[in-house]
């Protein structure tokens, strides 16, 4: 087997699995869950620095698809949390970007659904008046409205160019 048809069958894996997400996770997998999500991004991190990764960017695009719905159970439990939320909506953005780049417009929408959950709890946070908490969380939520925006754009655009 070469490279091109690992990457293909990859590929076609992780795009059956994405679609099965969100799941819901039991409190004695959430650790596991989340131990494992983050490794799957991390390496989709140090792959994409390889020097043929352009090669392979729509498999790294869906593996960081699948790595962010490991861990967004993980924290659905906790998601109280103000910085489980914030560095939850910052894997999301970025896993949005990386589908937005490669036209992997359904996961967005399921990625930013997800997301919506996230900036729902920070806008409802008592943030006892800490400037640079409420900072944050106005930057993330203005990011999470110009990724929509972004999204709908290419939508709309890719329907003009397909005579949709």
């Amino acid at each position: 087997m070469n490279e091109t048809t690992i990457d293909d069958s990859l590929a076609k894996e992780l795009r059956e699995r994405n679609y099965c997400f969100p799941i819901a996770a039991s409190a004695a997998r959430i650790q596991e869950l989340d131990a494992k999500g983050t490794e799957l991004w991390n390496l989709a991190t140090r792959l994409n620095r390889r020097p043929n990764a352009d090669e392979y960017q729509r498999t790294l695009c869906l593996l960081r698809i699948f790595a962010f719905f490991l861990l967004d159970p993980g924290h659905s439990g906790r998601i109280g949390s103000l910085n489980n939320c914030i560095r939850l909506l910052k894997v999301s953005f970025k896993c949005t970007k990386v589908c937005l780049a490669q036209r992997e417009h359904e996961f967005c929408v399921k990625v930013l659904e997800r997301a919506a959950n996230y900036i729902e709890v920070i806008s409802g946070q008592d943030l006892d008046g800490s400037a640079e908490e409420k900072q944050v969380c106005e930057r993330l939520t203005a990011e999470y409205f110009i990724l929509r925006t972004t999204l709908a754009c290419s939508r709309v655009t890719l329907c003009h160019l397909c005579r949709c």
